[in-house]
């Protein structure tokens, strides 16, 4: 299966937690992640360009591209036609987070995040019909700004498709999910992202914590 790092950059591997897919844990609240609302304008934890703005100028409100699964052993089949659809808020607002350090299991860099978006994928095979609450982020890598995407999570029991993994997973996959869409910086117009499965909290990933999880599927193909 599919490596998926803790932190993206164009969905290339930066930084990896390694070993096995943690086992999941509870979603026990961490009530402090160290988040805090700033101006769109200003820099999140002195890093420049790194802000609520310069997310913003990353937009888009979704596309239509192909996606395919991955089995287990790294192949992609079974391409279908996706619907990726972006809604977000009318009046955003920039959250700053400082780094986040579970390591080796959960890890951040400084970031920026921008709640209250509605992410839904539709595949056309049925297999994700999804529609979920996200958070825009704009991640720093070495000092600098890095990744931009949206990520929406969720449990594996809590998805409206009829997706079920491989049998070949096998038990040590998890059951939390992410799907990921990269936004591009402008001018560009790269269409890329991911669907997600491991054993990380919830409350992790709604604050951008991301550690180790196997890509379960990807686009565009």
């Amino acid at each position: 299966m599919i490596r998926r790092p803790p932190q993206l950059l164009g969905l290339l591997l930066i930084g990896c937690t390694g070993g096995e897919s943690p086992a999941e844990t509870d979603d026990t609240p961490v009530t402090d992640f160290g988040g805090v609302v700033v101006p769109l304008a200003d820099d999140c934890a002195g890093i420049a360009g790194l802000s609520g703005q310069a997310l913003l100028d990353h937009r888009s409100d979704g596309y239509t591209t192909t996606l395919s699964y991955v089995t287990a052993d790294a192949q992609y089949v079974d391409p279908t036609a996706l619907t990726v659809a972006v809604t977000w808020p009318a009046s955003p607002e920039a959250t700053c987070y400082p780094a986040w350090d579970e390591a080796p299991l959960y890890t951040a860099t400084e970031r920026v995040g921008i709640h209250g978006l509605t992410l839904n994928v539709t595949t056309a095979d049925g297999h994700f019909t999804e529609s979920l609450d996200a958070t825009a982020w704009f991640i720093s890598y070495n000092g600098t700004p890095g990744s931009a995407y949206v990520a929406g999570v969720t449990r594996f029991e809590g998805l409206h498709g009829d997706w079920v993994p491989f049998p070949e997973y096998g038990d040590g996959t998890g059951t939390t999910m992410d799907f990921v869409v990269v936004l591009p910086a402008p001018p560009a117009e790269t269409i890329q992202g991911s669907v997600d499965m491991g054993g990380i909290p919830l409350d992790r990933m709604e604050a951008g914590v991301f550690g180790s999880r196997f890509a379960v599927a990807t686009w565009p193909h």
